[in-house]
């Protein structure tokens, strides 16, 4: 009897634990924080770059537009490239981005992998006309940018900062963020399995204080 009741507790305790672990994994990282000071910029073509330092879960990509539309929004992994449409991107948040969630509960992408987020600006004006030598003025294309409080430790992903038509800005700003996970995430239960878990579990302990009664 005294086997059956270890056995039991055992039991219990893995239930427990197993429903627990997992739901704690299932928290979603913003590689970047503290996202202030919108910026902007004439220049057309704006890129961040991220190192991801182990296997993680790409969930989501939020791309800077403040709500004003660009011409191109677009990612790349390694060089394996997407072009998105804008209908596929979220509503603009506090900090300007819209995001584009990945289908299926996100991507795993492997520990040294490179993503490269790319934006491309639009017209924030009528295209000027052209002057008296047929040749249309500058454009007034307008990329947007914020700037970045910090990089989370936790997220796993280094932020190595962003180029302007090539050129090397820092990493102080960025034209995107990454939202991540751990790949445990996958396993996540749902509340209602947790409480079925408990409920489970308090009948196991009853049925083990029982079966030690009647061994008395």
């Amino acid at each position: 009897m005294r086997f059956s009741s270890m056995r039991s507790a055992i039991v219990i305790a893995s239930v427990i634990v197993g429903s627990v672990v997992p739901s704690q994994a299932f928290a979603q990282i913003d590689v970047l924080t503290g996202l202030n000071g919108f910026g902007s910029s004439n220049d057309v073509f704006y890129e961040s770059v991220y190192t991801f330092r182990q296997s993680m879960i790409l969930n989501s990509i939020g791309f800077v537009t403040r709500n004003q539309g660009l011409s191109s929004v677009s990612y790349k992994i390694n060089n394996l490239e997407f072009h998105l449409d804008e209908s596929m991107l979220s509503g603009v948040d506090a900090n300007g981005l819209q995001w584009y969630t990945l289908a299926n509960g996100g991507l795993s992408v492997n520990a040294s992998s490179v993503i490269t987020v790319s934006t491309v600006g639009s017209w924030n004006s009528p295209p000027p006309p052209f002057d008296e030598f047929g040749s249309q003025q500058p454009d007034f294309t307008k990329t947007y940018d914020v700037g970045v409080g910090s990089n989370n430790p936790s997220s796993n992903v280094t932020y190595n900062g962003s180029y302007e038509n090539s050129t090397y800005r820092g990493a102080a700003r960025t034209n995107s963020n990454l939202r991540v996970s751990n790949p445990s995430a996958n396993v996540a239960p749902e509340p209602g399995t947790f409480a079925l878990a408990l409920t489970g579990g308090g009948a196991l302990i009853g049925i083990c204080i029982r079966r030690r009664r009647n061994a008395a």
